[in-house]
């Protein structure tokens, strides 16, 4: 299965990134991948030595913060969650970790988290 079958109508894939797999807290067989859409934030961990696949996706309107800790050789991404509490994202590439934070914080604002937003994007 690939993460583009699970996308909806209308939903685009904006940026894909992966663990680093020689880094502090990355997985060296079947690193995880993150994928942001216009809709929503899809973790995909792979076990098994890859045969088995979970995803696990936040919609921006679930979504309360995002927050970047910057390591020396890489980056940690932990997604604060109104009902999953935090998803940690560990041994981003720093340069990735930055820019998927930025997609990530546009999409919590168009969405509306906390202004009522219930799913539709907002208008400021």
């Amino acid at each position: 299965m690939n993460v583009k079958d699970i996308l909806s109508q209308g939903e685009e894939l904006l940026f894909k990134s992966q663990q680093c797999r020689w880094m502090p807290g990355g997985k060296e067989i079947t690193p995880s991948e993150i994928f942001v859409t216009n809709q929503r934030i899809i973790v995909e961990t792979s076990t098994m030595l890859g045969l088995h696949k979970d995803f696990q996706d936040l919609h921006y309107s679930d979504v309360e913060g995002i927050e970047l800790k910057k390591g020396i050789l890489s980056s940690t991404l932990i997604i604060k969650s109104r009902f999953k509490g935090d998803v940690h994202i560990n041994a981003i590439p720093k340069k990735q970790a930055g820019y998927v934070e930025q997609i990530i914080n546009e999409g919590i604002n168009r969405y509306g988290y906390g202004r009522g937003g219930g799913g539709q994007p907002s208008k400021l």
